[in-house]
Parts: structure tokens; C-alpha cells; sequence
């Protein structure tokens, strides 16, 4: 199969046409009328027409489940969240078969797990400096330092 490609053809260019003028009208009062009561909704005018109306508030209808016809004579099990939460613990507890993705995922974790305690990490991170050696560069005004600094109490 060939295909040649042409350059497309201009397009003659089409004006539309003039709208005609409307003749004037001019404005007579209307009538005297008498007030009635009407319905709640407002008078629709053209503009309003052209609007999109917005849907009412729509209403789920459930309609009772009918019996699978291959199992009529069993009812529908309940769901039953304890052996859904044995399940889980059950899967997240067992290792992934070896040679596997998630083997590899569990060898080389993207984010290490955290070892230790609570208490021994706040531990760790809460080791104070020594303040002879903190201020060891200051010469003369390492007392200054010493004052000055919240954590060195001598």
C-alpha cells in the first residue's frame, strides 16, 4: 500500500451574513393587573431557558439481592471482621518465598526499619557536649561561653 501525502487545499473563506435590523418598538405601559398568588418556582424566561436546570437530589434505590441461582439453598455469608484481621496479621507475620520480589524487597528495605526503643533512640539523640571542649577555641572568653550556654551548669 502507498500513501502520498498532499498539502491541504485552502479553504475558501466564508463571511456570515449581516444580521438584518430590527425595527424599533416603542415601550407602552402595560396594563394594570391584579396580584395573584403563584407557584413557588420562578417564571422561566429565554436566558433561563438556555441555562442548564441543576438535576434534583437523587435518591440511591437498593432493590433486595435476588438468590444466585446455582446456590439457592445457601444464604449469603455474614463478613466477619475477626478472621479478616487473623488473615492480615497472618499474611504480614510470614516471610516471602525466596527468589521472589518481596524477598528482595525484605533483604534490601527502602526505608530501614527502626531497632531499638523508644526511649533508647530519644537516648541517643540527647547526648550533651562536653563543655571544656565545646568552648576550647575561645582562649580567655571560654567562661563567657560557659555562662552563656543553657547546658553547662558547673
Amino acid at each position: 500500500m502507498t500513501v502520498w501525502l498532499q498539502a491541504p487545499k485552502p479553504l475558501a473563506r466564508v463571511e456570515p451574513p449581516k444580521p438584518e435590523p430590527k425595527p424599533e418598538r416603542k415601550r407602552q405601559p402595560a396594563p394594570a393587573r391584579e396580584r395573584t398568588t403563584v407557584a413557588a418556582t420562578p417564571p422561566r424566561t429565554e436566558e433561563a431557558a438556555r441555562e442548564p436546570v441543576p438535576p434534583a437530589e437523587s435518591q440511591t434505590i437498593t432493590l433486595p439481592r435476588e438468590q444466585d441461582p446455582l446456590y439457592a439453598d445457601q444464604q449469603p455469608k455474614a463478613f466477619d471482621i475477626e478472621a479478616a484481621k487473623k488473615a492480615a496479621r497472618k499474611a504480614a507475620s510470614e516471610k516471602a518465598a525466596p527468589g521472589t520480589l518481596a524477598a528482595q524487597l525484605e533483604a534490601h528495605p527502602i526505608a530501614a526499619e527502626p531497632n531499638g526503643t523508644e526511649l533508647g533512640r530519644k537516648m541517643e539523640k540527647a547526648g550533651k557536649t562536653d563543655c571544656l571542649k565545646s568552648a576550647s577555641g575561645a582562649g580567655l572568653l571560654a567562661p563567657l561561653f560557659w555562662a552563656l550556654d543553657k547546658h553547662c551548669k558547673f
